[in-house]
């Protein structure tokens, strides 16, 4: 319990000093699961930070292995377990999707939000 508690004390500095907040869409849905038309709003504070992963390419010739950012936001589970799948959210003048909500260390105390650039149909 008290690594826990110290945990969530360190998160909930970083993001006091260093977060920001972010306002994630959804579309509303009535009771019976159909779209209103309407956009319902959640507000969390978190830190953006990006994850690098890396793309092999393997040819005959050889092989090339590139990195790709992932963005992500790291907030407290309290404020993370609010947001859903397919939420989407605009930051610096690209949409992003939420492709995942993960409870670090399976603590119920940080959560990291994966998010994927939303493509303009071109």
């Amino acid at each position: 319990m008290y690594q826990a508690e110290f945990q969530r004390n360190k998160v909930k500095r970083l993001i006091i000093s260093q977060g920001q907040e972010f306002s994630f869409n959804r579309p509303g849905k009535n009771e019976f699961g159909e779209p209103t038309g309407t956009a319902e709003t959640v507000k969390i504070k978190g830190v953006y930070h990006e994850s690098i992963g890396y793309v092999t390419r393997t040819s005959s010739e050889g092989s090339r292995v590139r990195s790709k950012p992932s963005p992500m936001i790291l907030a407290l589970w309290d404020d993370g377990s609010k947001v859903k799948l397919n939420d989407s959210l605009l930051l610096q003048g690209k949409e992003y999707k939420v492709v995942g909500v993960k409870d670090v260390g399976e603590s119920k105390v940080v959560a990291d939000i994966s998010l994927e650039v939303v493509q303009a149909n071109v």
